[in-house]
């Protein structure tokens, strides 16, 4: 396998995030970007209110902590059937079944 070189331009020089970089005669500024992504996995049944009031506050503590702004975080919010989530060798449909151990806010209506 051959190896690869690569080599800097002429008249390139480094430098560091946020400094501008010269290259010959152009000037280019660049900034990285950080977007944080979070993803969430919830059992169905929650209201689009309770997830709204979730995101924002989560957005809120990301932007707290990682000193980003609020548009630049990202949340994905995944929901799962009682069926499609198991602990300890039961799906969430059978716990349910034997103790309803969920949040009133999570009961199933029937």
């Amino acid at each position: 396998m051959a190896a690869i070189r690569r080599t800097p331009f002429r008249g390139m020089r480094r430098s560091r995030v946020g400094e501008p970089l010269e290259v010959g005669a152009a000037i280019f500024s660049f900034e990285i970007t950080f977007m944080p992504i979070i993803e969430m996995h919830l059992l169905e049944g929650r209201t689009v209110e309770q997830k709204r009031k979730a995101v924002a506050a989560i957005t809120g503590a990301v932007v707290d902590a990682l000193g980003v702004r609020p548009e630049q975080v990202r949340i994905l919010i995944t929901e799962h059937g009682l069926d499609d989530f198991s602990v300890g060798g039961k799906t969430a449909a059978q716990r349910a079944a034997t103790t309803d151990s969920r949040p009133a806010s999570m009961a199933v209506a029937e």
